[in-house]
């Protein structure tokens, strides 16, 4: 796996956990004022796209960690399906040093 591109599939984390935030926010901002509804609605929702933005860059970044294509972020559609069947995916480095130690 690629240390440069593994090290930047982490901010998938983060996204979930701004996901998560962003979520909960918006349902608990039924309960505030009318006039702080508006902003506070605003605000959590553009931390929820910045949340997507992060989960499908880091699931893009894991994707090439293992030797895949970046598109391979879309599975991001499925949710955690979709990141379980990125973390299935067999490490294409790994055959690649495999094959190349029999060759020789």
């Amino acid at each position: 796996m690629r240390h440069a591109y593994q090290r930047n599939s982490s901010l998938g984390v983060l996204g979930i956990l701004l996901i998560i935030l962003a979520l909960l926010g918006l349902g608990a901002s039924s309960s505030a004022a009318v006039e702080m509804r508006g902003i506070l609605t605003l605000l959590l929702g553009i931390v929820l796209l910045g949340g997507i933005g992060l989960w499908y860059y880091g699931l893009g970044c894991y994707a090439m960690a293992k030797g895949y294509s970046g598109v391979l972020a879309a599975l991001g559609l499925f949710g955690p399906l979709g990141l379980l069947i990125l973390l299935l995916l067999p490490d294409k480095h790994k055959q690649d040093m495999i094959s190349s130690r029999i060759q020789r």
